[in-house]
């Protein structure tokens, strides 16, 4: 894989987000800034919508990430792991997520590969 991209797709129009990545102990990766202490990076928007770092409601720490001014249900944020993971090797992924309005809404997260040749595929996580 040349690029490996995490993207996190809500159907919802606001939302806090905290992600790690966990499985075996020996391939345990707490994604840098989850708690979203030292603002939005390396966190970035998906088209349209807008990133930002809120005080209003947190998971742990003081701060969360606040997505609005979503155009598509597929606009969310998005966090590049290129050279994070190994291949072959198995992760699980969890996140932390609130939103406001309807709870009929679904939330997919949604792993993005772009292969050598530039081939995107997309696969659901969850």
């Amino acid at each position: 894989m040349k690029n490996l991209y995490i993207s996190i797709i809500l159907s919802l129009f606001f939302c806090t987000l905290i992600i790690h990545a966990q499985c075996d102990p020996e391939f345990n990766i707490s994604v840098s800034n989850s708690g979203f202490e030292s603002g939005i990076a390396p966190w970035a928007p998906i088209k349209t919508n807008t990133l930002e770092a809120s005080t209003a409601q947190s998971h742990s720490g003081q701060q969360s990430l606040f997505v609005s001014n979503r155009t598509a249900t597929w606009h969310g944020p998005d966090l590049n792991l290129l050279n994070t993971f190994t291949v072959g090797k198995k992760y699980c992924i969890s996140a932390w997520v609130k939103w406001e309005g309807d709870v009929s809404n679904k939330l997919e997260l949604v792993i993005r590969r772009k292969n050598a040749s530039g081939t995107v595929t997309y696969n659901r996580a969850c």
